[in-house]
């Protein structure tokens, strides 16, 4: 199951007023994005936490996922982050010797990090289109990109990520908007709100993505040769609470903050 999501701001940046290709932005979209990383890089700054929270996540990820294929040789090991934001986790990562290549469907959001690293390899564009070779990385991490995409899209994000994924890969899909069957009344009336408040034509807010519930992780990545692995639990600041078993996971009944579904390509 999943469901439509919206939302008004983001680290104090209000996307009231956002715009891109010279009009305001009402779906999030690649122009409002750079658009929004335009602002903020300008006038915004990082939650402490936050950043705090990014750092565990990368240490989660170096130490579960990349650490067990590079053994004692990081530089063996080749990397795509999707949905690189600001590259905060990339640049741990390549300060640990791993071959690390970024995605992006913008620019400015990894303005600085071009300037630091000019030679790193970055992608701009669609995920689910990214031109490189068939089977070119170890490991794949989808960072918090899945709300981006409806079902149909997220079918696709997963096909290019089992095409990219090299045999024996692992793929690690990062996600904060977790549906569980406590949050789907509120949800709804979240939706009905924003219907009858009229938000979207105020562009008070913008149409944020989806949540979905964990088996459709499961389900669209088995249907694209990803056979899940493990799912794990975080609390806000991205310290796992535990592992759950995908046939339990598949729709919670209060679902933890945040998640990673740990797929491999057999």
């Amino acid at each position: 199951m999943e469901i439509e999501t919206f939302n008004s701001e983001w680290h104090g940046i209000a996307f009231s007023g956002i715009v891109g290709d010279g009009r305001e932005i009402r779906d999030a979209g690649p122009s409002f994005y750079g658009a929004f990383y335009n602002r903020f890089l300008e006038e915004g700054h990082l939650d402490p936490r936050w950043v705090r929270a990014t750092l565990n996540l990368a240490e989660w990820i170096e130490s579960t996922v990349l650490r067990p294929r590079a053994g004692e040789q990081p530089s063996r090991v080749s990397v795509l982050s999707l949905g690189a934001g600001l590259g905060i986790m990339e640049e741990t990562w390549l300060r640990q010797g791993y071959q690390v290549s970024l995605q992006e469907c913008q620019n400015s959001s990894l303005r600085q990090f071009v300037r630091s690293h000019p030679d790193a390899s970055v992608y701009i564009g669609d995920a689910r289109r990214v031109e490189a070779p068939s089977g070119a990385f170890d490991v794949i991490v989808l960072s918090a990109l899945d709300y981006v995409y409806d079902r149909r899209g997220y079918g696709a994000l997963l096909r290019e990520t089992a095409r990219l994924l090299r045999k024996g890969g692992a793929a690690v899909a990062v996600t904060v908007t977790n549906l569980s069957l406590g949050r789907i009344p509120r949800a709804v009336a979240k939706r009905a709100l924003v219907a009858v408040r009229g938000d979207l034509r105020a562009r008070r807010v913008v149409r944020w993505g989806w949540r979905r519930t964990a088996s459709e992780h499961v389900r669209l990545g088995s249907r694209c040769g990803l056979r899940v692995h493990t799912i794990v639990a975080f609390n806000d600041d991205f310290q796992a609470t535990a592992i759950l078993r995908p046939a339990i996971a598949r729709l919670l009944p209060v679902g933890p903050p945040k998640l990673a579904v740990v797929w491999s390509r057999d």
